[in-house]
């Protein structure tokens, strides 16, 4: 249970033990070396290795500013190493899935038996399922954790509670299966993400059920 919580209740061991953590709806910002500059959204946790010069991100998600480095920044995440010597990119890694978008510049992503240079304005998501997909990003969707929303434009309820979850001081269960796939559209400041709760329930006609600890029963 220390190494994977239940639902996600409470950190991990290894996001325990992390250099740097934030706590649902809180972001922090640090350099490990001159020259990178990092900033994790909600429920990120990351450690520093070889001297700052490469970053663990262990789950979350990152938004990374590499100026002009000798040698290129590491980050490695959910199996991938991301390495930079002049870029802006995002990198998220949460329920098996890696995403990693170049906002500016460009980025080296290798993870198992595919490598790709990505450019500013693509971004490559190793899906759960081992699909890959290579393609155009959507910087305002993305990187609207950095403004203090989350975006949502059609996105199938098995992946939108997720993301609100990232967010919420708890963890929202959906219960009824068979409306994981309706979509759900929406633009949620983080500060008030119940309301993207109340959505949900009025989208899917569904009962909240709260639970000790913070479990909510969507169903």
């Amino acid at each position: 249970m220390a190494v994977n919580p239940p639902l996600g209740l409470w950190p991990s061991l290894a996001e325990l033990t992390a250099d740097e953590r934030t706590a649902p709806g809180e972001r922090l910002a640090f350099s490990p070396i001159v020259g990178v500059d990092v900033e994790l959204n909600s429920r990120s946790s990351a450690s520093r290795a070889n001297g700052g010069e490469a970053l663990e991100l262990i789950g979350g998600e990152a938004f990374v500013t590499v100026a002009g480095l000798e040698r290129p920044f590491r980050l490695t995440a959910a199996d991938g190493i991301i390495t930079a010597r002049h870029a802006s990119f995002n990198v998220q890694s949460f329920d098996g899935e890696l995403c990693v978008t170049c906002v500016k510049g460009a980025v080296d992503v290798t993870r198992l038996d595919r490598s790709e240079t990505l450019r500013a304005g693509r971004e490559i998501v190793f899906a759960a399922d081992g699909d890959v997909r290579e393609e155009p990003a959507d910087p305002l969707v993305r990187l609207a954790w950095r403004r203090g929303l989350l975006i949502l434009r059609q996105t199938p309820v098995s992946r939108a509670i997720p993301q609100i979850n990232r967010y919420f001081p708890g963890r929202l269960v959906l219960t009824d299966s068979s409306k994981s796939e309706w979509p759900v559209t929406g633009v949620f400041h983080i500060e008030q993400i119940d309301l993207a709760v109340i959505q949900l329930q009025r989208l899917l006609n569904v009962q909240a059920t709260r639970l000790p600890g913070g479990v909510v029963l969507l169903g």
